[in-house]
């Protein structure tokens, strides 16, 4: 017999055909996962990519910070730690501690708790304040004691 001749496709080929399509299945899959942030803006920061938009965008020149302030008998004011002010170690975590408090206006029951472990701390503070401090960004990381440019005062309470 001569020409050509075909064979037909082996039980193993017939067997891989399925798991090629898997593999091309996953790999689209993959491959759309990983682009797909590319189609929205800049400005959003998400996974897998990041376009790190911390570093590229224009800051502001000021920035706020919530805060507990203990303020002794002849009016100077103390930064509490993060014991006091919030309960943890953690600075983090304190200051958010606060601003979830005044957020969900519970900032009268966040003072007095505080109050109550500056009067244990045997901190000379006599009140306690609550606030939010401003800062001008450049000069406060410039100064060696960086003082508010502006303040809100939410709370205050004294220590009992």
């Amino acid at each position: 017999m001569t020409g050509t001749a075909t064979s037909a496709p082996t039980d193993r080929q017939k067997a891989s055909q399925p798991e090629r399509w898997r593999a091309v299945a996953v790999a689209v899959v993959a491959l759309v996962a990983v682009l797909y942030p590319l189609t929205r803006a800049l400005t959003r920061d998400s996974f897998p990519l990041s376009n790190f938009p911390m570093f590229t965008h224009n800051p502001n020149d000021v920035t706020g910070f919530q805060r507990a302030i203990g303020v002794t008998a002849d009016g100077t004011e103390v930064v509490l730690s993060p014991q006091l002010a919030g309960g943890t170690v953690e600075v983090i975590h304190a200051a958010q501690t606060i601003a979830t408090a005044l957020r969900r206006g519970l900032g009268d029951e966040l003072c007095a708790e505080i109050a109550e472990r500056v009067a244990g701390s045997g901190s000379p503070a006599i009140e306690v304040l609550v606030v939010t401090d401003r800062f001008d960004i450049i000069d406060g990381l410039r100064a060696s004691d960086p003082q508010p440019i502006d303040r809100d005062v939410h709370v205050t309470c004294e220590v009992p």
